[in-house]
């Protein structure tokens, strides 16, 4: 791992299982192995589990193993779930394992002031328990919160930091106090006192190299050579990144050696080595327009204007500035947004002081009160016509409330919720006698291998492609919905088995004519279906059971196809 926000894995297994029996206890090995072989298993464990509070563990286990699938909608509700369900039950142990994962998480999606909430929460809970290692792990976790660029409380993060190196250097822990050297280097970087972190790389560096820990030293040897350049050491700073960038080259991180890169083609732009320059800069452009990584490829497009006009060509500097100038506009109207919010915040809050200052003047002021009468009629009118307006505008978020709790934000399908409602509408109506119904369960193929190459906004917009060619090739009364990450449920009613696999084929097809060519050259999407039918006297958890077997089965048998599954 690299970053400000640096962390042992298997911290997690500390935190979150301490308590545990042994069984769920290697739930959470078996998610860092195969996440997604891991969650049928424990869906079982969870239907079967012989306490509310081993319910608690395995439903974080389960939030934690789409985590690393990179659902974090569907891990966000199963952290609701456990923290719910560990708040009525009062176990306190359990309840802090789920509070700092869906505290990280939080962190994750920028909800700042509810994730260190849950943090502080959990911190609380351990340090009342005296459990030191997961304290320890919050307070990190904390530090990383305050670390972020879109928080910006240095200082505080510096000082939990340095809380945490002190207590691992009491155990002796060298592992971790690399880690924890390595943050404050980071935080002190960032913060621009860029001297102080270099003695704190520096710290880490030797460390990292007394327990052999290879992954460890090249990024601390990035971050090294990243702050040498800032002071203008460049020779120094070009030895340390060779060795980082050959690190990250044996072990195919492309990402770390896109950083590198940028890093090294500053500091070979200073040296006047332009040649050298030109092709590690390219080579980072490259990589950072393919990820979508604006922060970073506006710096490389401004690397690469500075060489062309220092070796006078202008024509290529001014493309590459223009270039840069189109990525920094993105970046800002993301900043602005952010400080707008602030302003807003701060603009109210202010108001508001400043309007009880007004009224306690008002009210020792005799005279000021004649003038309130006078006015009074006419707020009057204002506060009535005003509360209208708030009635009616309550009533129209209600109804919009009511729609975003049945939709999926992203897709604009119907969500798990709603999908499954109505599913149950359809067996309520076969049981009594009326028509049977058919369901398909649908998978993007490879779609982790999208979003891992391209990012995630691209797996975004595949995502809302696939949702609405499905919704247009459907019948007017079928209903599909998305049920979490790359997966949807189609429910068909009034379709045996033999239409049901004709709507599947025809959905199969029309999303192998999706064009994503936009969103990278060589990306084709497909889709695997398996297909059931109802059959007295199912209830629905056989029906769901039943096409997810055939969509294994679809998957098994090389992908893009339907598969047919009969009661």
């Amino acid at each position: 791992m690299s970053g400000i926000c640096r962390a042992v894995v298997v911290g997690v297994l500390l935190f979150v299982t301490v308590a545990a029996r042994a069984e769920e206890e290697r739930c959470f090995e078996a998610v860092l192995q195969d996440a997604r072989a891991a969650q049928p298993v424990l869906r079982q464990k969870i239907a079967g589990a012989a306490s509310d509070s081993a319910r608690v563990r395995l439903r974080t286990c389960l939030g934690y193993s789409f985590e690393q699938l990179g659902d974090v909608n569907a891990a966000m509700d199963e952290y609701e779930l456990a923290v719910a369900l560990g708040e009525r039950t009062g176990n306190e142990t359990d309840l802090a394992g789920a509070l700092v994962l869906r505290g990280e998480l939080r962190h994750y999606r920028g909800e700042f002031s509810a994730a260190l909430e849950d943090l502080q929460k959990a911190y609380a809970i351990t340090a009342k328990h005296g459990k030191e290692g997961e304290m320890r792990y919050a307070l990190n976790a904390i530090a990383n919160l305050y670390a972020d660029r879109r928080v910006g409380a240095y200082d505080r993060a510096i000082e939990y930091y340095r809380q945490v190196l002190a207590s691992h250097e009491k155990l002796k822990n060298t592992r971790e106090m690399a880690t924890a050297h390595f943050n404050i280097a980071a935080t002190l970087d960032t913060k621009g006192d860029h001297a102080a972190a270099l003695a704190e790389y520096r710290h880490a560096l030797e460390l990292e190299r007394a327990v052999k820990n290879d992954e460890g030293i090249a990024d601390v040897q990035r971050g090294l050579g990243i702050t040498l350049g800032k002071l203008d050491r460049n020779e120094e700073a070009l030895r340390v990144l060779d060795q980082a960038l050959a690190h990250y080259l044996h072990t195919r991180d492309e990402e770390s050696a896109a950083h590198v890169r940028l890093a090294r083609g500053t500091v070979l732009r200073k040296l006047g080595r332009n040649g050298e320059a030109l092709r590690d800069l390219e080579a980072a452009r490259a990589r950072f327009e393919s990820t979508s990584s604006n922060r970073f490829l506006e710096k490389a497009h401004d690397e690469r204007a500075m060489l062309f006009a220092t070796e006078g060509d202008w024509r290529r500097a001014y493309e590459a500035r223009r270039a840069q100038m189109a990525v920094r506009e993105k970046l800002s109207e993301r900043l602005r947004e952010e400080h707008v919010s602030r302003l807003r915040v701060q603009f109210d809050t202010e108001k508001k002081e400043q309007e009880n200052r007004a009224l306690t003047r008002e009210n020792a002021a005799a005279a000021r009160i004649r003038y309130l009468q006078r006015v009074t009629i006419v707020l009057g009118a204002l506060v009535i016509g005003f509360l209208v307006y708030l009635v009616v505008k309550h009533l129209s978020t209600a109804r919009k409330m009511r729609d975003l709790a049945l939709t999926d934000e992203l897709t604009k399908l119907p969500n798990r919720r709603h999908v499954l409602t109505f599913a149950d509408e359809q067996l309520k109506t076969a049981r009594a006698g009326g028509k049977g119904f058919s369901v398909l369960a649908l998978d993007i193929d490879h779609f982790k291998r999208i979003n891992d190459t391209y990012g995630h906004d691209a797996g975004d917009v595949v995502l809302k492609r696939v949702a609405d060619t499905c919704r247009r090739a459907l019948r007017s009364h079928d209903r599909i919905g998305r049920i979490g990450g790359e997966e949807f449920l189609v429910v068909l009613p009034e379709s045996d088995a033999k239409t049901a696999a004709e709507v599947a084929e025809r959905l199969r097809s029309a999303v192998e004519q999706i064009d994503c060519s936009d969103v990278a050259p060589n990306v084709r999407i497909t889709i695997s279906i398996g297909v059931t039918e109802w059959k007295s006297p199912d209830d629905f958890s056989s029906i769901v059971k039943r096409a997810d077997d055939s969509l294994y089965r679809a998957k098994e048998g090389g992908r893009n196809r339907v598969e047919l599954a009969y009661a």
